[in-house]
């Protein structure tokens, strides 16, 4: 499912999908998308896959990111038959797991012409093993408890079975379709893993603001 926000004007508009956050109403990408709507361009908010019912598993995480790549592949898909959609000025905004996840499509869609990513990070075992993110934090927790495993056990665990992440892609990024925003204080994707990235993908341009992730919100009018 997808929200489209169309610019006023005529002719074939750029576009840029939204990629939201892991939780909430949309209210952060509701309120990029009318800005890129007001000037010019047109925004579709791609929907986050809806959880099943019961708790959810960490181990589901990749299988869960690998849909999301080929869901995000069918929405330029779609861009492609549009006539009032210019499919050469695709790009892609992501912020937390909308980040993330708009590093594996910038580096495995060579559609997506730009991309502005912020607050994500590579290296998801570590990730999930120390983020401070509290819904993941309570599932973390409840996973060592039941099976009795240390962090350290965990991490390594989740190494095994998390392939779709963007350390294993971002040599394909080409570094120049790249804006990173980075929190230096971040705890729920840890600025360190957000820094490694970047090296990763070569260097990309790149702004840095003084604070977590969270409170990385009130730089949402510089951004």
């Amino acid at each position: 499912m997808l929200d489209y926000y169309a610019p006023a004007g005529k002719g074939r508009s750029p576009v840029i999908l939204v990629l939201p956050v892991s939780g909430g109403d949309y209210e952060l990408e509701r309120h990029f998308a009318k800005y890129f709507a007001r000037h010019g361009l047109a925004a579709l908010i791609v929907h986050r896959e809806k959880e099943a019912p019961g708790p959810a598993r960490l181990e589901d995480f990749d299988p869960s990111l690998r849909r999301s790549v080929f869901d995000h592949q069918r929405v330029l898909d779609w861009v492609e038959t549009r006539p009032e959609l210019d499919a050469e000025r695709i790009g892609v905004f992501g912020v937390s797991l909308g980040g993330i996840k708009g590093a594996l499509l910038v580096a495995l869609d060579d559609r997506v012409r730009a991309a502005v990513l912020g607050l994500a990070g590579s290296d998801l075992p570590f990730i999930l093993t120390h983020t401070t993110e509290r819904s993941i934090k309570r599932q973390r927790e409840a996973v060592l408890r039941e099976r009795q495993w240390s962090p350290e056990h965990l991490q390594k665990e989740l190494r095994q079975v998390i392939a779709c992440d963007p350390a294993y892609y971002a040599d394909y990024t080409d570094p120049r379709k790249v804006l990173l925003v980075l929190a230096g204080c971040d705890s729920v994707v840890p600025f360190k893993k957000g820094w490694e990235l970047r090296a990763k993908m070569d260097r990309p341009e790149t702004i840095l603001v003084p604070a977590g992730h969270y409170s990385a919100l009130v730089f949402i009018p510089y951004i």
